[in-house]
């Protein structure tokens, strides 16, 4: 017989997650998001009073190893740009390398944001904090090549090679 949702206990909840990641062979990042959804859950019954007492409260974060990204080597970027058939993508992977910004914020940026005069350009950064971040000189020449041979008026400083000229996104 199934238990209602009053009578779940920590111990149901870390027999699930435990089942769970060897079942699906999950990650400790994946379990850790399925806790944090349950204490999200758990948290509004307890919140409008549907329970006492929160069943997670009890299972802590799971701890998981942070892994630090390869960066590019010199080499590596020159291939990078030798690869680039497009200026637009030219000009992105100068920005990217230049300021170190992520896509994301690549992909918000708008013509208006970049100061070609003063080579930076503000970006809206995780949480929506705004910073100013410096581009070097080629990036500077690759950017105005880029915008120069632009055949649009979109605001955005990245868009699509194709009609209708929309706003790059992250996947793209």
């Amino acid at each position: 017989m199934s238990k209602s949702i009053q009578e779940t206990s920590t111990d149901d909840l870390r027999v699930y997650l435990a089942d769970y990641q060897k079942k699906n062979k999950s990650s400790k990042v994946t379990i850790d998001n399925i806790r944090r959804i349950f204490s999200s859950f758990f948290g509004w019954l307890e919140d409008e009073d549907y329970i006492f007492k929160s069943p997670v409260r009890r299972i802590h974060k799971i701890k998981t190893e942070k892994t630090i990204k390869d960066t590019f080597s010199d080499e590596g970027l020159e291939l990078l740009r030798d690869a680039c058939e497009e200026i637009r993508d030219l000009a992105m992977i100068d920005l990217l390398a230049s300021t170190g910004m992520r896509i994301g914020e690549l992909v918000q940026l708008n013509s208006e944001d970049i100061n070609f005069q003063e080579r930076e350009c503000v970006v809206l950064g995780k949480g929506g904090s705004e910073r100013v971040v410096y581009f070097d000189a080629r990036t500077k020449i690759h950017l105005l090549n880029y915008i120069n041979n632009r055949s649009n008026n979109n605001p955005a400083l990245f868009v699509s090679l194709a009609k209708p000229y929309e706003r790059l996104k992250i996947g793209g």
